[in-house]
């Protein structure tokens, strides 16, 4: 339902990825298709999803400063 909601919804949005989809929280279905992800994946999306899962944790619901805000608390020191 959530790939479907992202590729057919054309609405411009403040939020990039709703906090539900056909009553379904979006944040549960995420806590849930990790482990099932990390699981089954290679060495290189496993180091990726662990830098990375706080951040997409953050998405449904969140506004763009919020996801900007979190992204800047990724970003690697140069």
């Amino acid at each position: 339902m959530l790939v479907r909601h992202l590729l057919f919804n054309h609405q411009t949005q403040a939020t990039l990825l709703p906090a539900t989809v056909d009553g379904c929280d979006v944040a549960t279905l995420i806590h849930r298709f990790m482990p099932i992800l990390d699981r089954f994946c290679g060495a290189r999306l496993k180091a990726n999803i662990d830098r990375y899962r706080d951040f997409v944790q953050t998405w449904p619901g969140a506004d763009l400063e919020r996801l900007d805000d979190a992204a800047l608390r990724l970003a690697v020191p140069s």
